[in-house]
């Protein structure tokens, strides 16, 4: 979709709760604008998420002028824990009790699918940021929700297919054992399968496993050509790590390939990265932003020092182009 056709149907979306009389009354009020963040804030997505998730919402607030439609704006960010229960609570809480005008971010796929569930309910908008299960706009879909950034079913085309037909054709996957995974790894088979190729075994490792070594070795015994990394966050980086402590990454083992790769490089080690071919997501023309997040969470001037924060870096544009419609 051109950008500017984009830019057009999501500020009319963010907009749409101003058809409702009381919210048109509230205009003239001065009663603040809450965009309520729920996000990972000590888990596995806090490097991709956490904080920095409300700097991306402080830039993109001062970018459309810092008011809607000359109402102040507040941010509200609590840790969902990555858990279902805790981050529908929390939605209700603020959505009920606090005034929470929009919802966004929600960490992990689990715990956003539950947001979205109680944003449908109560007829909020949520800005799908972090969760990256393609259900959010398949079978849980909702008239509330605006999926962002990246999800599971871009990212499995993509790479699944891609690899299968380069040779690629026998896979083994290690799953994140809850909804991202799952549908990281239903997403890639089934296109690793439309390529022709065939899924010799999956294991399922539980969010926030310390060691791979065990899963790793698994996936060697299965001999698939391709040991598929259906993980994420620090999670992911871990499994690189272990990568080189099972030695995979020598003999005909060296074709592992994270299907998601939002990860930090200079956590996992250079070394952890060399051979496998990476999806990256590339967002041009954001390098004032980045200079801005990397100095804010880290005190640096020098933003080549870190790796780019492309995630924070969509929850600005959400916010940002959400803004320009008003809430």
């Amino acid at each position: 979709m051109p950008d500017i056709a984009r830019r057009t149907v999501l500020a009319g979306l963010a907009g749409a709760p101003l058809a409702m009389p009381g919210i048109l009354r509230a205009q003239t009020s001065s009663k603040p604008v809450r965009i309520g963040l729920l996000s990972d804030m000590s888990g596995p997505y806090r490097d991709v998420g956490g904080p920095g998730n409300r700097v991306a919402t402080e830039m993109a607030i001062e970018d459309f002028g810092g008011s809607v439609l000359g109402r102040p704006i507040e941010i509200l960010q609590a840790d969902d824990q990555n858990k279902p229960d805790i981050a529908s609570g929390l939605a209700r809480e603020w959505i009920d009790n606090q005034g929470v005008d929009v919802l966004a971010d929600g960490a992990a796929s689990s715990a956003g699918l539950a947001i979205q569930q109680v944003a449908r309910e109560r007829k909020r908008i949520y800005l799908i940021t972090g969760p990256a299960t393609s259900d959010m706009t398949g079978k849980q879909c909702s008239p509330y929700g605006i999926h962002f950034s990246y999800d599971t079913y871009a990212l499995a085309h993509s790479t699944g297919n891609a690899l299968t037909k380069a040779g690629g054709n026998t896979w083994f996957f290690i799953t994140a054992d809850y909804a991202f995974g799952y549908a990281l790894e239903r997403d890639t088979i089934g296109a690793v399968k439309q390529a022709g190729g065939s899924v010799l075994g999956t294991v399922r490792a539980p969010l926030g496993t310390a060691d791979f070594s065990s899963f790793l070795i698994e996936a060697r015994a299965s001999g698939a050509k391709v040991i598929g990394f259906a993980n994420a966050g620090t999670d992911l980086q871990k499994l690189h790590q272990a990568v080189r402590r099972v030695r995979l990454d020598q003999g005909r083992h060296s074709d592992r390939h994270p299907i998601n790769a939002n990860f930090r490089r200079d956590v996992a080690g250079p070394e952890s990265v060399r051979g496998p071919s990476l999806y990256r997501l590339v967002l041009l023309g954001h390098e004032r932003q980045h200079a801005r997040l990397v100095k804010a969470l880290h005190g640096e001037d020098d933003h080549t020092a870190r790796p780019a924060p492309r995630w924070q870096l969509l929850r600005h544009d959400a916010l940002a182009q959400s803004g320009e419609g008003g809430w």
